[in-house]
């Protein structure tokens, strides 16, 4: 699940300066009775400006499946969550419960204004410059809502992030990551489960999470004051058994999809199909990547565009799954902020061949009746020769 209370897509920009998060704490618990979660929201917010605060924002994200977000989302869209069914509660430091609006929503995604408003008597108030209060808010989710991961998005300036989880005794492993921030990244959203970019953009948490064991269950605790405006925390558990394999398969059985291979294997399959593709000629690339052969068509590039697609071809050759357009753009040395404004004019683009997997990830595309199984050993490919227009074009 990924909480925060921020500025929602530019929304209301005014309010992006109006207050901080003096305490900010995460707090997640699992019951193995019933299999769920329940996870409390805490924060102690301070009017920053002259301005009364009479609202904050709040963003409840969820995903079951982490290590295959497009399945998640197939299961979602079957099962939408919904206030209702996260069993959704807030209120003030004061107990009152506050009323609360959904602005926007996707079957996943729940985008929220919490008033300062006790929903029991209508009173209306407001926090002024240098006051504080605390709202808190609360669901709980059985684990086929809410997967083995918690991110926390450090949208606004905050004074200290904690988070705490607890487990069964025994029954998880636990890890976490952060991803800081500089200019380049004040606004990239990485997706949950994958290292985006650049591997080591994702490192260490800095601060050691603590761990100890109390009445038969696992208690995990981290705190930052030192946290970066805009970064992210992810934390991570893997079961002790196989309750969560099993579940994603179930969903895979529903949706017909194929088995998952594990991320080794899945590897050693594309890097055997790519090095097949290539012996028998079914794709082929100029030695400096302005033209390629892919699948009995040419497509040629620009200087920028051939850098990006040097760096593609070798992902794709190595078995990987993608790249980020910012890393991709950055190696290129291109001045664009967007890899479609690169490709606008390409056929490679506008017919596929470099397509985006997910979000920001840019790759090579195989036919898909190819994708799993390769090339049939009588299948013939146009032979390999580079034609005319691509020498003149060099």
């Amino acid at each position: 699940m990924k909480d925060s209370l921020g500025d929602i897509d530019g929304r209301d920009l005014r309010l992006s300066d109006q207050y901080k998060h003096v305490l900010d704490v995460t707090e997640v618990s699992y019951c193995e009775d019933t299999r769920s979660y329940k996870a409390r929201f805490k924060r102690v917010i301070e009017n920053c400006s002259e301005v009364p605060l009479q609202k904050v924002f709040a963003t409840l994200l969820m995903c079951s499946i982490p290590t295959d977000i497009q399945l998640a989302r197939k299961h979602y869209r079957r099962n939408p969550i919904s206030l209702e069914n996260l069993k959704f509660r807030v209120w003030d430091g004061n107990g009152r419960s506050l009323k609360t609006c959904v602005i926007d929503c996707e079957p996943y995604l729940l985008e929220l204004i919490i008033f300062l408003e006790d929903t029991n008597t209508g009173e209306c108030y407001s926090l002024d410059q240098g006051e504080q209060g605390t709202i808190e808010y609360q669901v709980e989710v059985p684990d086929s809502v809410w997967g083995p991961l918690s991110l926390r998005h450090v949208r606004w300036h905050c004074d200290e992030v904690q988070v705490k989880l607890d487990f069964p005794s025994g029954l998880v492993s636990l890890q976490g990551e952060s991803l800081g921030v500089d200019e380049r990244w004040k606004s990239f959203d990485p997706p949950l489960s994958r290292k985006v970019g650049r591997s080591h953009l994702w490192k260490d948490l800095g601060q050691p999470i603590k761990s100890y064991t109390e009445r038969g269950r696992d208690f995990f605790e981290w705190n930052t004051t030192t946290a970066t405006q805009g970064a992210f925390y992810r934390f991570s558990w893997v079961f002790s058994d196989d309750r969560y394999e099993k579940f994603v398969e179930d969903i895979r059985r529903r949706e017909e999809m194929p088995p998952l291979m594990s991320k080794s294997a899945s590897r050693e399959h594309m890097r055997a199909n790519s090095k097949d593709f290539i012996e028998r000629g079914a794709v082929h690339a100029s030695p400096d990547y302005r033209s390629i052969f892919w699948f009995g068509e040419w497509y040629y590039f620009t200087p920028v565009q051939a850098r990006c697609v040097d760096l593609l071809w070798r992902n794709w050759e190595a078995g990987l799954s993608g790249l980020g357009g910012d890393f991709l753009l950055e190696e290129a040395e291109s001045t664009s902020s967007k890899l479609s404004a690169v490709f606008r004019r390409n056929e490679a683009w506008k017919k596929g061949v470099i397509f985006s997997p997910q979000r920001g990830v840019y790759s090579l595309r195989v036919p898909g009746d190819l994708e799993q199984g390769g090339l049939e050993k009588n299948e013939l490919m146009t032979p390999v020769c580079l034609p005319k227009r691509d020498i003149v074009n060099r």
